[in-house]
């Protein structure tokens, strides 16, 4: 069940990413029209928006908020990958798999042996045999 869970919260995660990132392109444009179009193209200086220090940095910092959390936000393939490296950790650092793999080694390395005893024993006898054919 945590797999399932970890799945939806990483497509959710990469959503959420997504959409800071676009609230960003948003929000920098729209501050930057409120802070100095309106005084542009108003020509009664009664309704435009006074601009002030405060108002540019509030635009700047909100900004830089949503793009920082949209930067750190890893993509769904990321966390992929981060869930499959942790699988394969555990998986290596479990002390019945050492043993599994150290006796399927050892077993390998048997068949491997005696492969190549036969191999040599029937190369000897293809040798012989061909000497005794001339």
């Amino acid at each position: 069940m945590s797999a399932v869970l970890f799945f939806y919260l990483a497509d959710t995660l990469n959503n959420a990413g997504i959409v800071f990132f676009l609230l960003g392109l948003v929000i920098n444009p729209l501050c930057c029209f409120l802070l100095y179009g309106s005084r542009i193209l108003s020509a009664d200086d009664k309704e435009t928006l006074p601009i002030t220090l405060s108002g540019i940095k509030r635009c700047i910092i909100i900004t830089s908020l949503f793009w920082l959390v949209a930067f750190f936000v890893p993509t769904k393939e990321t966390m992929y990958l981060m869930a499959g490296a942790s699988v394969v950790q555990d998986v290596a650092n479990n002390p019945r798999v050492k043993e599994l793999a150290g006796s399927s080694l050892d077993l390998i390395e048997k068949k491997i042996k005696e492969y190549s005893n036969d191999v040599s024993e029937n190369g000897e006898k293809e040798k012989v045999q061909q000497q005794n054919d001339r």
